[in-house]
């Protein structure tokens, strides 16, 4: 059943308290075709950590001007209703309304983040949120979503330009997870 809060999810990005985040860092990565990709500096690592924080506190306070100082003029937005915002104007219009209705009360903080270059100046960031709030009814919120954000290094700053959100279904976690089906049979282990 889809909540106000949960259809509305739309300012995902990267949405963290930095004293509340765990991180898992992949680095170097290796491409399928055996070549070693560029790995993240530490002061790059720091930096696209730093735009995480910053990003969370913003979506806490409803800063859509902190928000969107983060992002790329060319960003694209994917949430978790399937809307697809191209450009920064968009994109802020899309959060600004959000946060007017339905984020009004909505607080973010991130429980992992992992992070991998995939070319020089150009990293990928998978972060789980957790938001929390009162939806426009007066009814508790509480949601995990999973994101994955593309972002680029401009002018010596890291920037967003593609993020795309899901919720994440308890009920496929864990066993229920295809990755840890039975690959004799293709269903969960146990299952007949």
């Amino acid at each position: 059943m889809k909540t106000w809060f949960t259809v509305g999810l739309v300012g995902l990005a990267l949405t963290v308290c930095s004293h509340a985040a765990q991180s898992s860092e992949q680095n170097p990565v290796t491409a399928q075709d055996g070549q070693e990709q560029t790995p993240l500096s530490d002061a790059d690592r720091l930096a696209i950590r730093a735009l995480v924080s910053a990003f969370a506190d913003s979506w806490s306070k409803h800063d859509m001007d902190a928000m969107h100082a983060l992002d790329a003029p060319d960003v694209e937005w994917i949430n978790v209703v399937g809307n697809h915002w191209r450009g920064l104007a968009n994109v802020r219009k899309g959060h600004t309304n959000y946060h007017h209705f339905l984020a009004a009360k909505s607080t973010s903080v991130v429980e992992d983040v992992t992070t991998r270059a995939i070319a020089p100046d150009v990293a990928i960031a998978v972060t789980t949120f957790h938001f929390e709030g009162v939806d426009p009814t007066g009814k508790a919120e509480d949601t995990r979503t999973r994101a994955s954000a593309v972002i680029i290094k401009r002018g010596g700053s890291w920037k967003i330009v593609h993020f795309h959100n899901t919720v994440i279904n308890p009920a496929m976690q864990g066993p229920n997870d295809p990755m840890n089906f039975n690959p004799a049979t293709g269903l969960p282990r146990g299952a007949k």
